[in-house]
């Protein structure tokens, strides 16, 4: 009657009878000539100056007077919805306690009244918002109830694996993949590869309060240190959708539900034997379920992805999050070695006195100052043992760690093989290490020289079999032209040694006088040796 009421008084000013008016609007004669008088008595409501200044309820209360009161005593409807998700609490328990408490149970509402308002306040209070998210700005992520599975080749058993699903708000571009379990290391994995096929990684995630995310929920949730040095590696936000709010990820849920309705049996149809084959398949089916277009609007997610969200997501760092697990702040030592399960790892010597952190992770061991990683190392595994990068040392320690063979060795092959061999020459003897004077003297010979000149003179030492740091240093400090060792095949000439002079005849026969005899063994400078019975 209300909806009606604002037409039949419009129909009023033309030339149309009762009879007339009541047929167009589905009421009586009677009814249109009742209104009629109450229009002309009262006309529009007060401060009201035409028809259109008025909704329907307000005309209808001017004209019919005050709505009557029923003068019932109603409850507080939003504290009942809380007591019904009490476990066995029924709404005839609740009306018999609101019944109860009333002082005239007459001013009460009966039975019928109390649930048909609980209804109404709950249709009134279950209205869905629809959101709007911003390209680039929020990923929904979950784990799927359903689980698929794989074969065991050694048993032949079914393996139930996890069904991670993440989609991106403003195109709802999904990701899926398996895997072993809701496990940290397994979720952070999973998100790892989110961000690696979506190409970026958005401002903020949202995911469940599952402990793997949320170590305390609640008003103010607590998400879980690994998760938060994940989000931390990846410039992104963790804002965990509220415990018991299904609606705050209802994006992720729908998700779920398609993944499940469209991938799923489509992994039933075929046999895998690992959970690599099994996500292998999955990363096709989920190719072609982005590309399907939408029902109700123009484009697939695919596309929706390219025109909002690439552009507006967040770029990767160079290196990946890997999970690992931290080890408490220690104050670097003088040693600049920290330990980590008993094992020795070196940081750089500017950092001694500083406090250091240790993470291991699968494939060793980094130490960070400051949230900063300043070392990494392989993972050793000898207890007492010790790792030390000779990058990580002062001068003066790096000088004396290259005091060995090895070093030295390695060196001498750097130069060129001629010094590898006069090298090689000084550990050649008995005892081996008896060579590192000199052979730490030829490596000192660097510093003065380039290494094409310290080649140049080792060869020239070897040539001459002379294999030793003298021979060397000479050999640097003479011109690179040998008259006497160069072979110039190009030019024909032909090099060789000067002869030595004859011996004149007169150089050969000396005279008696002029001869020495040498001193016979035995003897002093004097003459011979004294015997017994000599005289001197």
């Amino acid at each position: 009657m209300k909806n009606k009421l604002m037409d039949m008084i419009r129909y009023f000013g033309g030339r149309l009878s009762f009879r007339n008016i009541g047929a167009m609007l589905a009421m009586s004669k009677t009814t249109v000539s009742t209104y009629f008088k109450k229009w002309e008595e009262k006309g529009l409501p007060k401060g009201k100056s035409s028809l259109d200044e008025c909704t329907p309820s307000e005309l209808y209360v001017h004209l019919n007077g005050k709505e009557r009161e029923s003068g019932k005593i109603v409850p507080d409807f939003s504290n009942v919805e809380r007591r019904l998700a009490e476990h066995g609490t029924t709404r005839a328990r609740l009306w018999a306690e609101y019944r109860d408490g009333l002082e005239d149970p007459a001013k009460g509402l009966g039975y019928a009244q109390y649930t048909r308002r609980l209804a109404k306040e709950a249709t009134a209070r279950g209205l869905v918002l629809r959101r709007t998210h911003e390209p680039g700005y929020v990923a929904f992520v979950d784990y799927s109830g359903k689980r698929p599975s794989y074969c065991d080749k050694a048993t032949g058993e079914a393996v139930p694996v996890e069904l991670f699903v993440g989609v991106l708000g403003a195109s709802g571009y999904t990701f899926a993949c398996c895997t072993a379990s809701q496990a940290v290391p397994d979720w952070l994995d999973a998100h790892t590869q989110m961000l690696a096929f979506f190409g970026g990684a958005p401002a903020t995630v949202s995911p469940d309060n599952l402990k793997s995310a949320i170590a305390d929920a609640g008003k103010d949730p607590t998400v879980q240190e690994h998760y938060l040095a994940w989000g931390r590696k990846n410039t992104t936000a963790i804002v965990p959708a509220r415990p018991g709010r299904p609606r705050d990820k209802g994006l992720v849920e729908n998700a779920v539900l398609n993944v499940q309705r469209w991938v799923l049996p489509e992994l039933r149809k075929r046999k895998f034997y690992s959970l690599e084959a099994l996500n292998e398949v999955m990363a096709k089916l989920m190719e072609g379920y982005n590309a399907r277009p939408f029902q109700k609007r123009e484009g697939s997610r695919r596309s929706e992805f390219e025109r909002l969200d690439r552009a507006a997501l967040q770029p990767l760092p160079r290196e990946p999050y890997v999970y690992g697990k931290w080890v408490a702040k220690q104050t670097v030592p003088a040693d600049y070695h920290l330990p980590v399960y008993g094992h020795y790892y070196s940081v750089p010597h500017a950092y001694v006195g500083w406090k250091a952190e240790a993470k291991v992770v699968p494939a060793g061991v980094e130490i960070y100052v400051d949230g900063q990683c300043v070392a990494k190392h392989a993972r050793g595994v000898r207890k007492g043992g010790t790792t030390t990068d000779v990058a990580h040392q002062p001068d003066a320690h790096r000088a004396q760690g290259e005091r060995s063979p090895k070093h030295l060795l390695d060196w001498a092959r750097k130069i060129g093989p001629s010094m590898l061999a006069v090298v090689e020459h000084q550990f050649a003897g008995k005892v081996r290490l008896q060579g590192l004077p000199a052979a730490w003297a030829l490596r000192d010979l660097e510093r003065g020289s380039n290494p094409a000149e310290l080649e140049a003179a080792a060869s020239r030492a070897v040539k001459r079999k002379l294999l030793n740091y003298t021979a060397v240093k000479r050999c640097l400090s003479e011109p690179m032209a040998d008259p006497f060792l160069e072979d110039d095949r190009t030019s024909g000439a032909l090099r060789h040694r000067p002869r030595r002079r004859k011996k004149t005849a007169s150089a050969a026969v000396a005279p008696a006088s002029s001869r020495v005899n040498p001193p016979l063994r035995g003897t002093g400078s004097k003459g011979l040796r004294k015997g017994p019975g000599r005289s001197a």
